[in-house]
């Protein structure tokens, strides 16, 4: 019996810990993120300081794709996302976390007005 619950803890203890990667230096993958009613999720490709890649925002409203283009410099992240059927262009702009594979940011443009949305990588 003693075997037993000495396994199931050291189970239990390996299960443990945090799902977040450890800090990136680039946007290269996918990123993820749900917060105050949307989800959005970026499939990014970096190239020196250049982003681009694929954007899929979700919300009330249902779900929208686009591209996105930007930049990393530093640790300040600022890409656009040209969004299909979209008025104008989504600007999302944040810092990536010096911690975690983590980006704190801000969604502005078509309707949006500093709507936060982190995003983390998988």
């Amino acid at each position: 019996m003693r075997r037993l619950l000495l396994l199931a803890a050291l189970v239990f203890v390996s299960s443990c810990g945090s799902d977040l990667l450890a800090p990136v230096q680039t946007l290269d993958g996918q990123w993820t993120g749900i917060q105050g009613g949307y989800s959005m999720s970026l499939s990014m490709v970096q190239s020196g300081t250049t982003i681009s890649g694929e954007v899929s925002l979700g919300g009330v409203a249902g779900f929208a794709q686009g591209t996105i283009a930007g930049s990393l410099t530093a640790q300040n992240v600022e890409l656009t996302f040209t969004i299909d059927g979209a008025d104008e262009p989504v600007k999302y702009t944040g810092t990536l976390s010096t911690e975690n594979a983590k980006i704190f940011g801000k969604l502005n443009g078509s309707g949006f007005v500093n709507q936060e949305l982190d995003v983390r990588k998988k």
